[in-house]
């Protein structure tokens, strides 16, 4: 009898330290927009058995200064391939930050019990409009994936299975990477040799520039997808680099739409319905033209939320945030996670 309560004992505190570990690993919602994310240092510490390595660079050339991502890795990532999963952050293409996101307090720790799921997570900078127009963004979000797969082995990386995710002009740059695999004017080869298709992180080593940077899965937040259809914006034009009706061909160069077709990866479609700077039809749209071409997309509405899931209210804020959250790690999981 004793030892059977000693092993009920035993179960109900790992019951208990199990609902505290996941309870820990729901991220925290401010209920108000956060410019920039909490981040340790000098070294940061993360819980979970996470390794954070901050400020890694993965570009120079065209950039006024480093292009620069913060990897996050699980544990036993270096002795099993993780899916990769890249973050790119909003900011109307010509600010924010790579460790901040709407209304979450911690972006880092979000991603970091991201990572601790299962996924070696990347944060990634990119040009900002100021200092470079229109393709100049997309070019470096897809040198930041290929960067990663050439360091599969480094950083225990499964080149098989990649997630691109962006909010707000990331959610752009995201749909737009995820559906112009292959585009020509987007994907910058050097060195002329074919591409690297070797899978796990034990194959060698190549050039960044012979690695595809094509994406298995996508998630888009807020982000726009026809820029036709959009009112002109000031924050567009300075991305595109032009202004008027002589903006029509960047704007459809940009937009996600324009690329579409069957072989377009799964893509999670999260918007707020009340969102002012890129309208909620933007989302539809993107979820239409996908599905009429026999791909798979899911779209998700956030009824009086609008950029950032921003609401009247923190407590709407908090649960539009909370449920994109989640929808968006149910969603990478099922399309990432290999047979």
């Amino acid at each position: 009898m004793q030892t059977r309560l000693a092993g009920l004992a035993v179960l109900v505190l790992l019951l208990f330290a199990g609902a505290g570990r996941a309870q820990s690993m729901r991220p925290e919602i401010a209920g108000h927009a956060v410019t920039e994310g909490p981040f340790p240092k000098p070294q940061p510490v993360f819980p979970w058995g996470v390794k954070v390595l901050p400020d890694l660079v993965y570009a120079r050339a065209g950039a006024p200064k480093p292009l620069a991502l913060d990897l996050y890795l699980p544990p036993g990532a270096s002795v099993t391939p993780r899916p990769l999963v890249v973050f790119i952050h909003g900011g109307d293409w010509n600010s924010g930050s790579r460790r901040a996101n709407g209304a979450f307090a911690n972006w880092p720790l979000a991603l970091a019990s991201l990572a601790a799921r299962g996924f070696v997570v990347a944060s990634v900078d990119y040009r900002r409009a100021e200092d470079a127009s229109f393709p100049a963004q997309i070019m470096d979000v897809k040198d930041a994936i290929r960067w990663l797969r050439s360091k599969a082995g480094t950083y225990g990386i499964d080149r098989a299975h990649v997630a691109v995710w962006g909010a707000e002009a990331g959610g752009q740059l995201a749909a737009l990477a995820a559906v112009s695999c292959g585009a020509a004017g987007f994907d910058r080869q050097t060195t002329g040799a074919p591409l690297n298709n070797a899978i796990g992180g034990t194959a060698a080593a190549p050039s960044p520039a012979d690695e595809s940077a094509c994406v298995q899965s996508a998630v888009t937040w807020s982000g726009a997808s026809d820029l036709l259809r959009m009112p002109e914006m000031a924050a567009a034009n300075a991305y595109l680099g032009c202004t008027g009706s002589a903006c029509d061909p960047q704007r459809r160069l940009a937009s996600p739409v324009t690329y579409v077709d069957k072989s377009a990866p799964p893509m999670l479609i999260v918007h707020g319905m009340t969102d002012t700077f890129i309208p909620v039809a933007q989302a539809s749209r993107l979820n239409a033209v996908i599905q009429d071409a026999g791909g798979s997309a899911e779209l998700v509405l956030l009824p009086d939320v609008g950029q950032g899931f921003i609401g009247p209210s923190e407590e709407r804020t908090r649960d539009a945030s909370q449920v994109a959250w989640q929808r968006t790690v149910d969603f990478i999981a099922r399309t990432l996670r290999r047979p």
